[in-house]
């Protein structure tokens, strides 16, 4: 990402990860997802550069007994709507 003092920005591809709330299996063997948690702290310290004015919550393939527990704790964090759905 290119560091900006004249555009602001939309993240429009962002995961969390909360291991309190949900399972991520697929983490399981990558070594800085596989213990840790990624959270709206952990991004925001990570873009603080950056003029990023909102951002869209991408679903973090967590486990499927999770997924509504998942987007009920996101949509808590941002006092917004948060939609999901499954393609079979």
């Amino acid at each position: 990402m290119y560091k900006s003092s004249v555009l602001n920005d939309i993240d429009t591809h962002q995961h969390l990860i909360y291991r309190n709330e949900a399972n991520y299996s697929w983490a399981k063997d990558i070594p800085a997802l596989s213990q840790s948690d990624f959270t709206v702290e952990d991004y925001q310290n990570l873009t603080k550069d950056y003029n990023i004015l909102g951002t869209l919550f991408m679903e973090c393939a967590v486990d499927d007994p999770d997924y509504k527990n998942e987007s009920n704790f996101i949509n808590s964090l941002i006092g917004g709507l948060v939609g999901y759905f499954i393609i079979w």
